[in-house]
């Protein structure tokens, strides 16, 4: 999944924008720390997991702005603890978990009964 091209520019400040907060908040939080050291392979392999977060945050949010997902939207609806997605093609998905992890997620057309 990519974010349009037009769009990049704005991500990547966006992230900018976001890693300095991340880091002023965590440095706020921690003033022993007199150094702001840290690995550059951690340092861009967490940026490039942002980026991929981001961009799956817009597909389900702003999907127009994401490769490939013209016309797609989704609503969530809260059932119980878990949330059924319901996408404008009329499918939609269950997801099991919480807000923040995602532990399983199946086809709402399938039923799923206790054994």
């Amino acid at each position: 999944m990519e974010i349009k091209p037009e769009h990049q520019q704005r991500l990547s400040a966006a992230l900018q924008h976001a890693d300095e907060a991340f880091w002023a908040r965590i440095a706020e939080s921690f003033p022993e720390a007199k150094t702001g050291d840290f690995p550059p392979e951690v340092t861009y392999r967490r940026d490039y997991k942002n980026s991929e977060d981001v961009i799956l945050w817009l597909h389900y949010n702003a999907p127009q702005l994401v490769v490939g997902c013209e016309g797609v939207s989704a609503q969530y609806q809260s059932v119980g603890l878990n949330y059924r997605v319901h996408f404008d093609d009329g499918s939609s998905v269950t997801m099991f978990g919480t807000h923040d992890e995602v532990f399983a997620a199946y086809p709402s057309a399938i039923k799923i009964e206790e054994a």
